[in-house]
Order: C-alpha cells, then sequence, then structure tokens
C-alpha cells in the first residue's frame, strides 16, 4: 500500500530562510560596516587612515600662525574690522587678513599679539575683505565703506572681496582697494 503523499507550500519567508547569505549572515548595513572595521586586517589601514586626518585637522588649527593685531570699530558702530598678523613663511614678513564683523558677532577683543587659533570663523570668505602679504594701511570713509591703502613699491598677489553681505541683513560693507597713496589718518597693522 502506498503512503499518501504530503504537499508542502513553500512560504516566501522560508525561501529567504534558505537562500544564501552574505559572510556576516543577515544583518544590517553598519553592522556590516563595523564588522569589517574590526577584521584584523582592516585595523590597521583604518588606524591610519584616522590618525592622518586626525593630524591633517590638528595641524590646520595649529599652522598657519596667526596673531590678533587690531579691532577698529566702524563710524556708525555698527561693523568692526579685525586684523590678524600671520607668520608663514621663511621668505616674507608677515602676511595680514582683514576680516569685517557685524558688531553683534565680532570676536571678544584679545590683547595685540595674542596667539589665535584658526577655528571655523576664520575660515573662508564669510568675513574675509583682505588678505595678502603686503602691508596695508586701512581706514574706514563712511559708517559701510572701507578704504585698504597698499603703498608697496612691487605689491604682491592677494585676495579682495570688494563687497561684503552679511546673513539675515540687507547692509553691505563695501571695500576698495588703492595702490600707491598715503593718508597721514590711516591705521597702520
Amino acid at each position: 500500500m502506498q503512503q499518501p503523499v504530503k504537499v508542502m507550500h513553500v512560504t516566501a519567508s522560508a525561501k529567504r530562510k534558505c537562500a544564501p547569505t552574505s559572510p556576516f549572515g543577515r544583518m544590517r548595513a553598519s553592522a556590516v560596516i563595523v564588522g569589517l572595521l574590526f577584521r584584523r586586517r582592516m585595523i590597521v589601514p583604518v588606524g591610519v587612515a584616522l590618525t592622518i586626518a586626525l593630524s591633517v585637522y590638528a595641524i590646520s588649527l595649529a599652522w598657519p600662525v596667526y596673531s590678533w593685531d587690531l579691532r577698529l570699530p566702524s563710524p556708525g558702530g555698527r561693523y568692526n574690522l579685525v586684523v590678524l598678523r600671520g607668520d608663514t613663511a621663511a621668505f616674507a614678513d608677515f602676511s595680514y587678513r582683514m576680516y569685517v564683523f557685524p558688531r553683534t558677532s565680532t570676536p571678544s577683543d584679545q590683547k595685540k599679539d595674542s596667539r589665535v587659533w584658526f577655528t571655523p570663523i576664520w575660515w573662508g570668505k564669510a568675513h574675509l575683505v583682505y588678505s595678502g602679504f603686503n602691508y596695508p594701511t586701512f581706514r574706514w570713509t563712511g559708517t559701510n565703506a572701507l578704504e585698504i591703502d597698499l603703498n608697496d613699491l612691487h605689491p604682491e598677489p592677494f585676495q579682495f572681496e570688494p563687497v561684503k553681505r552679511f546673513r539675515g541683513s540687507a547692509d553691505t560693507v563695501v571695500t576698495s582697494v588703492v595702490f600707491g597713496k598715503e593718508v597721514p589718518g590711516n591705521v597702520f597693522p
């Protein structure tokens, strides 16, 4: 006598359980990444990459060396000009970076020649108006107009932002560079 044949229906979940899996089994993507990082052969390359990244970040905070030079408020008192002096190379005396900040977001005043760490407030062009190796003299010519005078015989290349706009304000600060002019009332860094 023949036994009756049982008909089994294979469900989709059973097919998934039988399907071949990754070497890590059924894990989420984040668990797979962590699993890869902690395999023995990956520890050294990941450690080297992390060390390089942290070293580059630490160097960018500490070099080039910038020192606080001065803070000059605008005649209307709405803006502040901040000058940093950088000792970046052996072939030039100093580099100068000039920033214009709204009065409310100006970094706190420091004593002259104190070290300034190159933190994110000094990065980019959000507040930068001048950066170069030329020795600048400057003055506010209006409530939101700044003049930078370069009186070098052979001016070096420099970075310059003529119009500065700030987030949340329709006001602008207009900056001009004048070559070969000496004004007795200018401020020196």
